[in-house]
């Protein structure tokens, strides 16, 4: 009898667990590699297959323990995230002294290249500048030189170096590390579903960038492109050049062959080098916690964040900030303007049909909606901090910082 008892009760419980559990609306993710991509357990049936950006973080784990010790943790894992030198945001900091303020017109510019964001004219239009303002032309920091650049510049570094007056690459998220001079980034951010279909384009054309070399945007499909290039714009904050020279290709070998990557250590790009390398260190959750650490210092990092729909204001707001005539040499007109071809097909097709047709596809599958989550949550971030520049902006006297 009470054997029964017993097995009653725990009939009961397990019940009970049974329905609490399918009340429960929750993910795991965990990374494995580009072949075996993710494994994800889910409760499907309160999965909803057409969910928007802002309802993502409500499905996935994120950490709850306390933001300093959260930080403390991710800096002894992955201490290169940590930026040691930034002008904050100018319209949502409180500039309490003259210096502050003036800091911003006398800075250092950094731009940092999310690719197929309207780069280009990002940095065609610090050309302008440069020309203008007299100054030396923009430097160039890339996959294709970044291990170089930064060795050179951490073997002459005595932590003051003499910075040029602009910068743009996909690498140049350290730069202002290495003076003590004021020093501002700012970057144009693009929707994440967006991005990637321009880059899955522009790569059926453009074979020879670094971008497009690790897969044939010709042959992949676009959930296989998007399967290889992730989330793109969350890795740059991650980036390590040290990962680019000769130096780690004894590292990078062991990480290729244990992921089953085909393409020799020779040719693998800087930024595919620095996926490996936080691939293999960084567990689910410390991807998740890199996130947040991430999403908490944008507005500290980024003087200014543009969005690419809005290329104009964002002019303005770079104006505002660094008081150089952004919008009188730079505004009016966006470079780098390719057709696209839909997916499989030779012709050249209605390039919003094209779009709206591959986004649909990108947003309904649950796999790619996973590998470009960290990119919505900053692209949800940036949108919001985007929106409080401007509306700060809207209440400051307009003036003409147009050179005579």
């Amino acid at each position: 009898m009470n054997k029964i008892c017993k097995c009653l009760v725990l009939l009961v419980v397990a019940a009970f667990v049974l329905q609490l559990g399918f009340g429960w609306n929750w993910i795991e993710l965990t990374y494995l590699d580009d072949t075996t991509r993710f494994q994800k357990h889910t409760n499907k049936q309160q999965i909803n297959e057409k969910m928007h950006v802002h309802n993502l973080s409500a499905e996935y784990p994120v950490s709850n323990i306390d933001k300093n010790a959260l930080y403390q943790r991710i800096l002894n894992k992955f201490p290169w995230v940590q930026r040691t030198n930034t002008l904050p945001n100018f319209y949502l900091t409180e500039k309490n002294s003259d210096y502050l303020s003036s800091s911003y017109s006398n800075a250092t510019i950094v731009f940092m290249h999310n690719q197929k964001s309207g780069g280009t004219t990002a940095k065609q239009c610090l050309r302008s500048l440069a020309r203008t303002c007299q100054v030396g032309r923009p430097v160039l920091v890339c996959n294709k030189n970044a291990g170089l650049y930064y060795s050179e510049i951490a073997d002459n570094n005595n932590n003051d170096t003499k910075l040029q007056k602009f910068y743009f690459g996909g690498h140049t998220f350290r730069i202002c590390d290495y003076t003590t001079q004021p020093c501002g980034y700012f970057t144009v951010i693009r929707n994440p579903y967006d991005r990637l279909i321009s880059s899955y384009e522009f790569c059926k054309d453009a074979r020879g960038a670094y971008q497009c070399r690790v897969d044939d945007a010709r042959i992949a499909s676009l959930k296989e492109w998007a399967i290889v290039q992730g989330s793109f714009l969350f890795r740059q904050f991650l980036y390590t050049p040290d990962i680019c020279i000769k130096k780690f290709d004894s590292e990078i070998e062991k990480i290729r062959l244990a992921m089953n990557v085909s393409m020799p250590t020779r040719d693998i790009p800087c930024w595919y080098r620095n996926k490996l390398w936080i691939d293999s260190l960084a567990t689910a959750q410390d991807k998740l916690d890199l996130l947040e650490y991430v999403l908490d210092h944008l507005h500290v990092w980024f003087a200014v964040i543009g969005i690419t729909q809005e290329y104009e204001k964002t002019f303005e707001l770079l104006e505002g900030a660094f008081k150089l005539p952004f919008v009188k040499l730079c505004g009016g007109g966006h470079s780098n303007y390719h057709a696209y071809q839909a997916e499989g097909e030779q012709s050249n097709l209605n390039r919003s049909a094209i779009v709206t047709r591959l986004k649909r596809q990108l947003m309904s599958d649950p796999v790619v909606r996973e590998i470009l989550y960290y990119d919505l949550r900053i692209y949800e971030k940036a949108k919001e901090i985007y929106v409080n520049q401007k509306e700060i902006h809207s209440r400051i006297p307009k003036t003409d910082y147009g050179l005579t």
